[in-house]
């Protein structure tokens, strides 16, 4: 069982393997190069053995792209290109990074926090004596335009949802009572279906999209939430009009730092 906690309506982690499939355009998107720099970290003495790492805490060679994404649009996450090649100017491949938190390769990562979109590539650490780098892959950003709010009753049995996108995809849900009276759980299932929901609170006409802990396996999702009163609704916040927007990265004898 996998656990995640998301600060914000569920956008922080959407490179995940389960994902309901959005629509997809074929022209992508305008990307300007804004900073390439390069973290090179020397280990001395006894190492504890290290865990997953976001970028920002591994060495490497990074390169920053801010992204034109359509008006309206909020990003949730990166598709990582299925092929991808990049190297040095002394012939070093400088494709084999770390792998993200599902075990996958990871070059794109995209900050779904910031009011400026961007992408960050990821590489290996060039050669000392290398003084270019070049890199090729096509990517996807993650995008969706606004929030559909859906409410459901507290159905302690397997219950089909309603609401249209998850009806698409015969998911199911279910209210459970913790041990704790202060918090409750919704669990969803196929597991696929996480990926619309932004956020999931009691249901209120001022009630607004929190974060949220999710568990999951690979049949179900379990959402924690505050218990909601006795016959109040759950309101489910669900990304509308999800789409898979292109990023080509196209990068040839760029100068290292």
């Amino acid at each position: 069982m996998k656990t995640l906690l998301l600060a914000v309506a569920g956008s922080a982690l959407l490179g995940s393997p389960v994902m309901p499939v959005p629509t997809t355009s074929d022209e992508p998107l305008s990307m300007t190069l804004t900073k390439v720099r390069e973290v090179r970290h020397l280990d001395v003495g006894d190492q504890e053995e290290e865990g997953f790492r976001m970028f920002a805490g591994s060495p490497g060679l990074f390169a920053d792209f801010l992204i034109n994404i359509p008006e309206g649009a909020k990003v949730l996450g990166i598709v990582q290109p299925e092929e991808f090649k990049a190297f040095d100017s002394t012939g070093k491949d400088l494709s084999d990074v770390e792998p993200d938190f599902w075990g996958n390769p990871a070059w794109l990562e995209t900050d779904t926090f910031s009011d400026t979109p961007k992408v960050t590539l990821k590489l290996t650490p060039s050669a000392r004596a290398a003084t270019t780098f070049s890199a090729k892959g096509e990517g996807k950003v993650r995008v969706s335009f606004g929030l559909d709010p859906h409410d459901v009753e507290q159905k302690s049995a397997w219950t089909p949802f309603e609401h249209p996108a998850l009806k698409k995809m015969n998911a199911a849900f279910r209210f459970k009572k913790d041990a704790d009276d202060e918090w409750a759980s919704l669990e969803v299932r196929p597991t696929e279906a996480r990926d619309l929901i932004a956020s999931i609170v009691p249901a209120a006409d001022d009630a607004e999209p929190q974060g949220y802990s999710v568990s999951y396996n690979d049949q179900t999702a379990s959402f924690s939430i505050e218990t909601p009163a006795a016959g109040q609704k759950i309101r489910l916040f669900l990304h509308k009009d999800m789409k898979e927007l292109p990023v080509v990265i196209d990068l040839k004898d760029q100068p290292l730092p």
